[in-house]
């Protein structure tokens, strides 16, 4: 499916992997000003809902997501994980996980999918590659 977000080549200009998990892969997401630390969970094969998933990949899908949650706690210390599946711009099955602080951007309200146009711009490759790690650190 070459007009997939995921299944293609697009993701990799606005992410990085982190790490190949059960039934999905981690990605780092490049745009950080707001909620450092945030992660897509992303299912390997092409889905677009739950209700697609066998048993073993929806058991898997959900270790693998609270696995990376984990990590991301561990990792960027926060007050609380947003998590976030919408799937109407893409079409793939993807979670999105936010670590918020209590005042901070957002606190109470959801979490933007997009920071504001003016802070579109992603971190430099060896800020991004030092958080990455920190959190395969934590898997």
């Amino acid at each position: 499916m070459s007009e997939c977000y995921y299944c293609g080549d697009e993701y990799k200009k606005y992410m990085k992997p982190i790490a190949e998990l059960s039934v999905s892969y981690a990605y780092m997401a490049g745009y950080q000003k707001y909620y450092p630390g945030r992660c897509i969970v992303c299912l390997k094969r092409h889905a677009e809902e739950w209700f697609e998933l066998t048993d073993e990949e929806l058991c898997g899908f959900s270790r693998d997501i609270a696995k990376v949650a984990r990590a991301i706690e561990a990792a960027f210390p926060c007050d609380k994980l947003n998590y976030g599946i919408c799937g109407d711009g893409n079409r793939h099955l993807h979670m999105h996980i936010v670590p918020k602080l209590k005042n901070g951007y957002t606190w109470g309200k959801l979490f933007e999918m997009l920071p504001p146009v003016e802070d579109q711009i992603l971190i430099p490759d060896a800020q991004l590659d030092a958080m990455i790690e920190r959190i395969r650190a934590h898997l």
